[in-house]
């Protein structure tokens, strides 16, 4: 199963606002101290994350647990992420 990796990282940056640096999933890596390509594996399926490490990527992201994963309808499924609140 892939995680909804991009599209809570979309929502993340939106949420910054303008000036503030965007974080890339590279950015992502660095703050999970893994490589580049595991967020990749992650977020297209190749890789399954363990619940300690999903809980770690919605900490930085500053969402739930539940927004990283894909419902019927696809990613955040209309779902209110916590990032857009802002």
């Amino acid at each position: 199963m892939r995680l909804c990796i991009s599209e809570c990282l979309e929502t993340y940056n939106r949420g910054r606002g303008p000036g503030c640096r965007q974080m890339s999933k590279a950015g992502l890596a660095q703050a999970l101290s893994v490589h580049p390509s595991q967020v990749t594996r992650w977020d297209n399926g190749q890789r399954r994350v363990t619940v300690e490490t999903a809980r770690r990527i919605a900490e930085v992201l500053r969402c739930e647990v539940t927004d990283l994963i894909p419902g019927p309808a696809g990613c955040l499924e209309g779902r209110q992420h916590p990032a857009r609140e802002r």
